[in-house]
């Protein structure tokens, strides 16, 4: 019986650990405040979420994520005008060319899980309009 009861202060002595409770006193010794502390592994969760970066491109807006990469590369050219033509490079920092694509209104996708970890520059040409952007492989 001992052991079971010891076992359940123990269990719950750790599921209380990582709150710790701290309390505030004015000059008279009166208390007036208590504060919660929660450990931050308690609060934190993985989110998968990506915000995009974006960026105005005349009228259009240019979106990319995720950067930093893991070599699939999503951009997307919002307010891209009908007809108007686009492309995408991913270029080395030396200034070759590796991977070419089209920009377009829905999101395109450029995949360099083929290059090796590093930065490149990803380059956008929408109706004469130019913005190059710094990529990290990781």
């Amino acid at each position: 019986m001992k052991k079971s009861v010891l076992l359940f202060l123990l269990l719950l002595g750790c599921g209380i650990a990582p709150a710790q409770v701290s309390f505030g006193y004015d000059a008279a010794g009166n208390r007036i405040s208590r504060t919660i502390t929660l450990a931050r592994s308690a609060l934190v969760t993985k989110t998968d979420s990506v915000k995009p970066a974006t960026e105005m491109l005349g009228d259009m807006q240019v979106k990319i994520y995720p950067n930093p990469t893991q070599g699939r590369l999503s951009v997307q050219v919002i307010g891209l005008p009908d007809g108007t033509s686009g492309t995408l490079g991913i270029f080395s920092l030396q200034g070759q060319l590796l991977l070419r694509g089209e920009a377009s209104s829905s999101r395109t996708d450029l995949d360099i899980s083929g290059q090796p970890v590093g930065t490149y520059i990803l380059r956008i040409n929408v109706g004469g309009k130019n913005t190059s952007w710094k990529i990290i492989k990781e």
